[in-house]
């Protein structure tokens, strides 16, 4: 065994999804690798709701027997928070329980069990409650002064109760307090200090466990279209881990315990998407206050980027070992960008974009004509490019090596030559922490 401690830090601004770097950890594949995480910025530029992973809510045994309890195994167990559904506001006739996560839109439909006849049960009406109990562990690496909430939307109300005491309440409203997609810039210019709607401070501390009580209730009380502002009962229960004194240096103070740095960054569905027209394509301000912090430790970082839209970002992408465009994931995204950096996938297909240099490039596309850039501009390439590597291969000594190619248009392949393996024994270290 090599005598290099190695420690690879992952580090993002949103969930930092390092849940399929954990499985890998815990799965073998990462010998005594110690995985430390931090947010060290929101995903745009003010304190976003983001929902708790279900793997950190653990619900209790069921409460009641029979065809009361229709799905779970009958003892606490990860993956959700114990809901009992009422068929009344007033929490007295409880119809059926369910081990989920409080991150539900119902629409304009009275919710149900998720089965079919003859053992579906459902509501009689939209006037109804919910009762979500269990157990909230918490993953933080070290003391976190973040934010945690609950929000509902209109005709709605909740509570949230942390360890039997109020936390916070959502009182209902003709709004609701969940923030839609790309609430726009002025909604930054007021509120980017300010604390989510719905949540209250709290404080995270390292392998902490608390108990969690939601209390639900959804009125019927307002006119409703369908398609039309069609969303009658929605709940989120939500965190933020970006801590509130000081995040980019938190992470930083993180960060300097590590080798070898995951830094995730981005953009998602409060940036970008419809009516999310931006005048740079570089990263959000608080994030590049990240990048450049943590660039500036000196360490080998991996760059992953997340978003609907390519980043002219050439100095990061040069600083970086190696970088990885994601795009928008789905739901398991986190496990596939987990699978590339281990080495268990090599991702490869055919670039559908140009990736600019400068937003003072734009237009760059790949059928120009020739003539396009006979002139060339003084300041800057006038050829779209991407300092995105040819090939990903991480060589077999103690440093990561990147090649740097020229841009790669429209249409090339991009299939890695070798697959980008972090060798097992750069990421030894004297034991193995997974949360």
């Amino acid at each position: 065994m090599c005598n290099n401690r190695l420690t690879p830090y992952v580090i993002g601004f949103v969930i930092a999804d390092d849940t399929g770097l954990r499985e890998h950890a815990n799965a073998g594949n990462l010998d005594e690798t110690r995985i430390l995480s931090a947010w060290g910025a929101n995903s745009w530029t003010y304190n976003g709701q983001y929902p708790i992973p279900p793997y950190l809510l653990i619900s209790p045994s069921p409460t009641h027997s029979g065809p009361l309890f229709v799905e779970g195994t009958g003892v606490a167990e990860p993956g959700g928070l114990l809901g009992t559904y009422f068929s009344d506001p007033a929490f007295t006739n409880p119809i059926y329980q369910l081990k989920e996560s409080p991150n539900r839109d119902w629409g304009l439909y009275p919710p149900d069990n998720g089965r079919l006849p003859p053992d579906g049960l459902s509501l009689p009406s939209n006037n109804f409650s919910v009762i979500w109990s269990g157990t909230f562990r918490i993953p933080t690496s070290g003391v976190v002064e973040g934010w945690l909430g609950v929000a509902v939307s209109s005709n709605c109300s909740t509570k949230l109760f942390v360890d039997g005491r109020l936390l916070v309440e959502s009182k209902t409203s003709l709004n609701g307090n969940i923030l839609g997609n790309i609430p726009g810039r002025t909604f930054s210019l007021t509120n980017g200090e300010a604390a989510p709607p719905g949540a209250a401070a709290f404080t995270f501390r390292e392998g902490a466990s608390h108990a969690i009580r939601i209390e639900f209730q959804a009125f019927n009380s307002a006119q409703k279209f369908e398609n039309v502002n069609s969303v009658n009962s929605h709940v989120e229960l939500f965190w933020n881990l970006v801590d509130r004194e000081d995040p980019v240096a938190k992470a930083v103070s993180i960060a300097q315990q590590a080798d070898i740095i995951v830094l995730a960054v981005g953009a998602a569905w409060n940036s970008d998407g419809e009516n999310g027209d931006r005048a740079t394509l570089g990263l959000s301000p608080n994030q590049a206050r990240l990048a450049d912090a943590i660039f500036g430790l000196g360490k080998r970082v991996i760059l992953v980027l997340s978003g609907g839209r390519p980043f002219a970002v050439p100095d990061y992408y040069l600083k970086s070992n190696a970088a990885l465009h994601a795009f928008f994931l789905g739901q398991s995204g986190g496990r596939a960008i987990a699978d590339v950096l281990v080495g268990k996938t090599n991702p490869g297909g055919r670039l559908p974009i140009s990736i600019p240099v400068h937003v003072g490039q734009l237009p760059v596309y790949y059928s120009y004509k020739p003539t396009a850039h006979l002139a060339t501009y003084v300041d800057a390439p006038s050829l779209p490019q991407s300092c995105l590597s040819q090939t990903f291969s991480i060589h077999s000594d103690t440093a990561y090596r990147t090649q740097i190619s020229r841009a790669k248009p429209f249409g090339r392949n991009l299939r890695a030559a070798s697959p980008l393996v972090v060798p097992s024994y750069l990421l030894r270290t004297s034991r193995m922490t997974a949360l």
